[in-house]
């Protein structure tokens, strides 16, 4: 089947293919300047030129230190490509990259995967528990968020948003964003032996067991519960467990 073809209702797809565009992307794109200026500033002016003055990226987090393809005005658009295995991330990849070949080219790529076949990211915390489930969609498999459902419109430009809300007005003229959302592609290091050692070494000075420290620092356990759902009179080492993942 091709890429493109959605899978039937109810059957989950093996792959999913993304597209974004910069603002540099969408002037080469779009001629008409009223409709530029009604993209919010924060998207106009990307992430390098708000880095020191907004965002408080200096020193090695300087865009100096960023990866060259993320830097700069170079970068039109970007393609997500996720699959289940890798023989099929190739095979879609492939073919995606063959249908732009000679409109547009590959400045970087970059790689990403489950850490050993499961949720869970470097600091050894379970991921995707923060995750809110969209109004109209089934809740993510394995977990049963006990938490309002959230309109669409908080993530998805043109549909229904909670009161006050959206954040930001519509692009105009309005296809340019209907359906469409904002986006930020960072890469990001993470020193997961700092971590520890900075465990270990604060643990000794204030006397908290170093797993406690790690979840007042993080705000929940290792394994998704809610720091708030320890009680007071609970060992230092212990760790709640409550099956709703609630965080």
């Amino acid at each position: 089947a091709d890429w493109r073809d959605k899978p039937p209702v109810g059957v989950p797809a093996s792959h999913c293919v993304n597209l974004g565009f910069t603002f540099t992307g969408l002037e080469t794109l779009v001629s008409d300047d009223t409709a530029l200026e009604s993209f919010p500033d924060a998207f106009r002016e990307g992430a390098d030129e708000r880095a020191e003055g907004r965002a408080g990226e200096t020193g090695n987090n300087h865009p100096d230190r960023w990866e060259s393809s993320l830097r700069g005005k170079d970068a039109h658009a970007i393609v997500s490509v996720y699959a289940d295995s890798l023989d099929e991330l190739e095979d879609v990849l492939r073919d995606v990259l063959e249908r732009i070949d000679g409109a547009a080219k590959e400045l970087d790529r970059f790689h990403a995967n489950r850490l050993d076949g499961k949720d869970v990211e470097h600091f050894g915390y379970e991921d995707g528990l923060s995750q809110p489930t969209i109004e109209g969609l089934e809740p993510r498999v394995g977990l049963d968020d006990p938490f309002p459902r959230v309109p669409a419109g908080e993530f998805v430009l043109g549909q229904q948003a909670q009161p006050g809300h959206p954040w930001e007005p519509m692009p105009e003229p309005e296809h340019l964003g209907r359906n469409g959302s904002f986006a930020a592609f960072r890469v990001m290091s993470q020193d997961v032996a700092a971590f520890h050692a900075f465990l270990a070494t604060e643990a000794d000075r204030t006397g908290i067991e170093p797993e406690l420290l790690a979840a007042k620092l993080c705000g929940r356990w290792r394994n998704g519960e809610p720091l708030m759902m320890r009680s007071p009179g609970d060992p230092p080492d212990h760790v709640p467990r409550d099956e709703r993942n609630v965080f």
